[in-house]
């Protein structure tokens, strides 16, 4: 026999019906909203009401979801787009975490029929466990290498824009692959240097033609971060015979390009404690690539001798103790270190890890009318268009077959590298100023010199004349 419904009850059924889908419509997103991961079995005191173990799981899981979340150094970081956020600096989690992490995640109470669940951010507290819990932190894609501009891999792959979890290389550049690969003709010659990279460089009064192409070797660094860390690489020497003629220009210009922005400039101090501490707290808070040591000089023209300069600039790993605390800043040395000076001896260590990069001006450096435009704001303003030229160099290089080039230096995996790229793109005088700038910048060879020279005006090697003996 057939049951049949009455009116009454299906008014109410319909009536409960409506009521439903209204609440339905209520709850749901209107469009354009997001729709956050929900963390659940969380009350708003931090109280869990599910397996503490479950919670984290959870908050790790939308953390992983997100693909925004990484490990950077000794933080964690949320990757914005065009700049990294710290979430986390060592196990301390900032401040303002909670309203960071709302745009990924909240915690939902679930409610009844006659009551919407409840929704609230993640504490301060819950997300400093979370992130310091080890599955999660692990978890996390590591960023070993990040950069504003497209680099190559040490494997020479190149790294255009976004993650790259095989070398574990993340990009932020406004350069689009395409972009750059129509911009280089690898079909054509090459006769000169090219054009962006020759008009940033013509006012700029090098000594040789060596010193010029060293620059470009600098920039040629400074687009392969990864390939240098375990060998090592020069540090940057820029000389000139007085003051005025550029020197910190050219540096601030190489770090324009290379890093989108003005490098932090540390005047040199001799005392290697000191220095250690300025240099410190510079890289910890900068993200640049470059560490730019100034006006190298000494009191009564001593030579330049700092045993800080010399270990860490070409160590595979820093390790340098932080001011007034009892632990090390670490990283991978993937920095460009650079040091200027006028005219200046160097202790035989530094001149033996040095690329030197001299400029020579005679006269009145100060009435001296430059033909071209500022060097810094054409950095600025073509920065784009002279990172192209410079990966079209990587890139003719890798189509011939990376072949390396027979160039002798300290830094033998360097030179052979950079100066096949070099070659590659028919740029010659690489490394040719090495043995008369070691002369002149080595203070014992300028020593010897002397002596010398004493020997010979006086007849005799022994001669006591003038204190020698």
């Amino acid at each position: 026999m057939t049951t049949r419904q009455s009116s009454n009850s299906r008014g109410v059924d319909l009536e409960r019906r409506l009521k439903a889908a209204s609440i339905k419509v209520d709850r749901s997103l209107p469009e354009g909203c997001r729709n956050l991961y929900k963390v659940r079995g969380v009350n708003k005191d931090n109280s869990c009401t599910q397996p503490l173990e479950k919670v984290l799981a959870s908050i790790g899981d939308s953390l992983t979801a997100s693909e925004e979340v990484y490990r950077y150094r000794d933080q964690v970081v949320i990757d914005e787009g065009d700049r990294l956020t710290p979430v986390m600096n060592q196990n301390q989690i900032v401040k303002n975490a909670s309203s960071i992490f709302a745009n990924y995640m909240i915690c939902e109470k679930p409610g009844h029929e006659d009551r919407p669940p409840t929704q609230f951010p993640l504490s301060n507290s819950l997300l400093e466990l979370a992130l310091n819990s080890k599955p999660i932190r692990s978890s996390l894609p590591r960023i070993k290498y990040y950069s504003k501009k497209p680099i190559f891999d040490a494997d020479h792959n190149f790294c255009s824009g976004g993650y790259y979890p095989e070398s574990e290389i993340l990009v932020h550049s406004n350069l689009i692959e395409s972009e750059i690969l129509d911009h280089v003709d690898l079909s054509q010659p090459v006769s000169d240097l090219p054009p962006h990279l020759s008009r940033l460089l013509s006012n700029f009064c090098f000594r040789s033609q060596a010193d010029k192409v060293n620059v470009i070797a600098t920039f040629l660094t400074g687009i392969q971060p990864q390939s240098f860390i375990v060998e090592g690489k020069p540090l940057m020497a820029i000389d000139a015979n007085q003051s005025g003629v550029g020197k910190t220009t050219l540096a601030r210009g190489i770090g324009k390009v290379i890093d989108g922005d003005d490098p932090e400039i540390i005047d040199y101090i001799e005392e290697d404690r000191e220095l250690r501490n300025a240099v410190c707290a510079t890289i910890r808070d900068y993200p640049g690539s470059l560490i730019l040591i100034d006006n190298a000089k000494n009191k009564r023209g001593a030579p330049i001798s700092s045993s800080f300069i010399e270990s860490r600039s070409t160590a595979p790993m820093l390790s340098i103790r932080i001011l007034h605390q009892s632990r090390n800043y670490k990283r991978p040395n993937d920095l460009i270190w650079m040091l200027t000076m006028n005219d200046t001896k160097t202790s035989p260590d530094l001149a033996r890890r040095a690329l030197p990069i001299r400029l020579y001006y005679e006269g009145d450096p100060h009435r001296r009318e430059f033909d071209g435009a500022d060097p810094l704001g054409y950095a600025e303003r073509y920065r784009k268009e002279i990172l192209m030229e410079l990966i079209g160099m990587v890139l003719r290089w890798i189509s011939n077959g990376c072949t390396r080039g027979n160039y002798k230096h300290r830094f033998t995996k360097w030179a052979e590298v950079i100066g096949g790229i070099l070659d590659a793109n028919n740029i010659q005088g690489f490394l040719g100023n090495i043995d008369e700038a070691a002369e002149a910048f080595d203070s014992e060879l300028d020593g010897l010199r002397s002596l010398a020279e004493a020997a010979v005006a006086y007849g005799h090697p022994y001669s006591t004349m003038g204190g020698i003996r």
